[in-house]
């Protein structure tokens, strides 16, 4: 087995262990993504139901008006017993195992705007992607009345599902994700996002909240609607998934209106302000960069603590 740099095991949303790898070599990337597809198709079964993989994407954020947007840094993968995460910044190219990943349409990508972290793939590394569920857009369905036809957040939809808190620290957000030796904290803030989104996939498919035909039906019905809000809940309901924007794109004859190509990526620093590319409201640079070195002060060796965490909920799914 080749060598990797770490990994150690780190209690999930529900009390099962995960092995969780922090890659900076092509050679053990190769080796993780083969060992992760390989749990994933296990997990998947015949029918492809049920068995997805987390995703979600961190990079250094920018604190100055106009300034572009930093290049992709840290690449987070969940599946069952074992989360992957990868410096991209530090491998010498993006491994094949890697690619074949992504690009693999039976294993879905889920995550909150998993298509925009892909179009940011994409156009920072050149990997191309296929099969995706945007959880965050199921949730602002599920719970319409939290958030009609917006994005939901991983912290509401987890404290919608089960009432409990994902902690997300500020100071880590906005922390730099270049560093060579991500710190202990970044490590466990950035497998907490994969491993929740990829949970929470797992609860709507578990509810038959995510049925492809209950859906196209849905689809169908709202386009022939005379409402507004109808036709509103459609073109929501068709970016979901790439799977729903096809047939979207079948049924009305053009596509939703948000572009893959375009919009996503000139608003990278627009769209997801919240999540890593400004300084949150009210906040200064100075005091952001100061944080910032405080944190670098204090890294340490990148271990993942072997205790469940105390916001772990002592909870399972049914």
């Amino acid at each position: 087995m080749p060598h990797h740099h770490l990994a150690h095991p780190l209690p999930s949303l529900f009390l099962s262990f995960h092995q969780v790898a922090v890659i900076q070599d092509t050679t053990c990337a190769n080796y993780w993504c083969s060992r992760l597809a390989h749990v994933l198709r296990k997990e998947s079964g015949p029918d492809g139901g049920g068995g997805a993989m987390g995703l979600d994407l961190e990079w250094k954020p920018t604190f100055r008006a106009r300034q572009a947007t930093s290049r992709a840094a840290v690449l987070q993968l969940s599946g069952p017993g074992l989360c992957l995460v990868i410096q991209l910044q530090q491998l010498k190219h993006i491994p094949r195992q890697l690619r074949q990943l992504l690009a693999d349409p039976t294993l879905l990508k889920v995550g909150v705007s998993v298509d925009d972290d892909l179009a940011k793939l994409r156009h920072d590394w050149g990997v191309a992607s296929s099969g995706y569920v945007d959880v965050g857009r199921v949730g602002g369905r599920v719970f319409f009345h939290h958030c009609p036809f917006r994005t939901m957040s991983v912290q509401n939809m987890a404290a919608s599902l089960w009432g409990i808190q994902l902690p997300k620290s500020d100071a880590v957000r906005l922390g730099n994700w270049e560093h060579p030796e991500l710190s202990t904290k970044q490590v466990e803030y950035a497998a907490l996002d994969a491993m929740a989104g990829r949970a929470i996939y797992q609860e709507f498919y578990r509810r038959g909240l995510l049925d492809r035909g209950m859906l196209e039906e849905m689809m169908k019905t709202w386009l022939v609607s005379a409402e507004d809000e109808d036709r509103k809940r459609a073109r929501s309901l068709a970016l979901e998934s790439d799977a729903l924007r096809r047939v979207y794109t079948r049924l009305k004859g053009e596509s939703p209106s948000k572009s893959r190509s375009s919009v996503a990526l000139r608003s990278l620093n627009s769209e997801r302000p919240r999540k890593r590319s400004s300084a949150p409201r009210g906040k200064s640079a100075n005091s952001s960069s100061s944080s910032s070195s405080s944190s670098s002060k204090s890294r340490d060796a990148p271990v993942v603590s072997k205790s469940p965490p105390s916001f772990w909920p002592e909870m399972a799914v049914a």
